[in-house]
């Protein structure tokens, strides 16, 4: 879904809800399992859209708190601006970094030959840096852009760090800031990243973040296409070979996993259902809850209808752990 803006004159009558309905019938057409939009807060909850990602925020430091020369190893490391020749080892290095997160983007070669190419055209700020060993070799790379909320220099993308190589980086944003007058470094990237952790050790805040918002098109197809990862989060737990006919009860629905030796062997949407099951959660708190952005234990601290048997914490948290998710934007 994207952003729709409305003369003054036109708003109140109703011109977005039908947008959106157009929008969900061609979702469906189409088979498509989710939607999602960055969105200003609260309105898209009314189109059952519910924070799911992490999304805009980050870390903020300060160019005077990192180091002005290097030292050591840092001191071999170089940097040099991408160009499409670059691509192959970029897509490489992109893969492996995003391993590291349970729920992330695929990025293609088309979408890399969009942010060298078409990409600049409208963000002509934005840069993207090789980071060069002492032979030369690309071992990663960030992106930045001087677009975006706040005065600072964004970093909204970088591969996989050593210690090492974070400081080199930091390092070089510290000059970037300075060729370009911009009074702070926004980290737009996940908190576990090995630049952030560098960054808080120099003292930079946490600006704490938004997140994507995320809707369920069609329930059923949804469950099938993740009920491998619950299979396998079954297998790596101490509930390895369940057998047990599982109820999810979302209030108006319900979903019935029928376990078998450790594998779901079919899944059914009941109407509704006077049975708690495993679980009974509204379907609000059901999106955060199964893409991880919350835990189980995070939700029922603050939902009062979010009920179960505590003797089944194990097997609900076995099934729905908090995970680490980021999703590198390409605009």
């Amino acid at each position: 879904m994207g952003f729709v803006g409305t003369l003054k004159e036109y708003r109140n009558k109703g011109l977005i809800r039908l947008l959106n309905k157009r929008f969900v019938e061609l979702l469906r057409r189409d088979e498509f399992i989710m939607s999602h939009i960055q969105g200003i807060a609260f309105f898209y909850k009314q189109f059952d859209y519910e924070y799911a990602i992490p999304l805009e925020g980050g870390f903020r430091i300060d160019p005077h708190y990192i180091e002005d020369t290097l030292v050591g190893k840092s001191q071999k490391i170089k940097f040099r601006k991408a160009t499409k020749i670059d691509i192959p080892i970029l897509e490489i290095i992109y893969e492996k970094s995003a391993l590291k997160f349970d729920i992330t983007s695929i990025r293609e070669e088309q979408i890399w030959n969009f942010l060298l190419g078409p990409a600049l055209s409208w963000d002509p700020t934005m840069e993207i840096w090789n980071i060069l060993d002492e032979n030369d070799n690309i071992t990663g790379y960030f992106r930045i852009t001087q677009v975006g909320f706040g005065e600072g220099l964004i970093l909204n993308e970088v591969s996989n760090l050593t210690y090492v190589m974070a400081q080199a980086v930091l390092k070089k944003l510290r000059d970037l800031c300075k060729k370009y007058n911009k009074p702070f470094i926004r980290l737009n990237i996940h908190q576990n990243a090995t630049l952030t952790k560098v960054a808080l050790n120099l003292s930079a805040i946490n600006l704490g973040h938004y997140a994507w918002q995320i809707k369920i098109i069609d329930l059923k197809k949804f469950v099938e296409k993740v009920s491998n990862i619950f299979e396998k989060r079954i297998k790596s737990s101490v509930f390895e070979n369940l057998t047990e006919k599982i109820l999810i009860n979302l209030y108006q629905v319900a979903i019935k996993l029928n376990f078998i030796g450790g594998k779901i062997k079919n899944i059914d949407l009941v109407k509704f259902s006077k049975d708690n099951g495993l679980l009974r959660i509204p379907p609000s708190l059901f999106i955060p809850l199964v893409l991880g952005y919350y835990s189980r234990e995070d939700l029922v601290q603050h939902h009062h209808d979010f009920l179960y048997n505590k003797k089944d914490e194990l097997l609900i948290d076995a099934l729905f752990p908090k995970v680490d998710s980021f999703i590198y934007s390409i605009y």
